[in-house]
């Protein structure tokens, strides 16, 4: 388990996310406005499922059920949650911890992507491409975290362990 790992449930405010309402436009006979509320109440229910489903991936990780986790994860993302983003950074570990380090990197990727301010899921790319035996670019991906959450600590310690393991394999090739 990575010491960043307990934090899988997000801060007050990281998780919630303002809806998005659509609103269709009212037609001279009215059925627009009638269609647009059914649409809002069906994604309204989508992402209190995609929540509830993030929740349940949440306890699975807890339990170290790495498998079960990323199966609530999966459904989550299909199932409507608003914080894509943070649905994917917890699949990511799921998925590296399940020692499924490619798409642990892949959905770390895509959850950049859609948080591209957010430090945590470079943190989860450096994780991945470091037991993928990636050094330089596990150590690419953690400076970038670095450079976006400078007083956090833990970028240097992972900078660090990640020099160590590329020093020793290094050192291994060369005797």
């Amino acid at each position: 388990l990575f010491e960043w790992d307990e934090v899988l449930v997000a801060e007050a405010g990281e998780a919630e996310r303002p809806e998005a309402s659509q609103a269709l436009g009212a037609l001279d006979d009215g059925s627009a406005g009638a269609v647009g509320l059914q649409l809002e109440d069906e994604a309204s229910r989508a992402n209190a499922s995609g929540k509830t489903l993030k929740a349940q991936g949440d306890e699975c990780f807890k339990r170290r059920q790495w498998e079960s986790a990323v199966d609530f994860y999966t459904r989550a993302l299909g199932g409507g949650e608003d914080a894509q983003e943070l649905v994917l950074a917890n699949r990511s570990a799921a998925l590296l911890e399940a020692g499924r380090c490619q798409a642990a990197l892949d959905d770390a990727l895509r959850a950049a992507e859609a948080a591209p301010a957010w430090p945590k899921p470079h943190f989860r790319q450096g994780a991945a491409l470091r037991a993928l035996r990636r050094y330089d670019m596990a150590l690419s991906a953690f400076a970038e975290g670095l450079s976006r959450d400078p007083k956090n600590p833990n970028w240097q310690r992972e900078i660090e362990a990640t020099e160590a393991l590329k020093a020793a394999r290094q050192a291994a090739k060369a005797s």
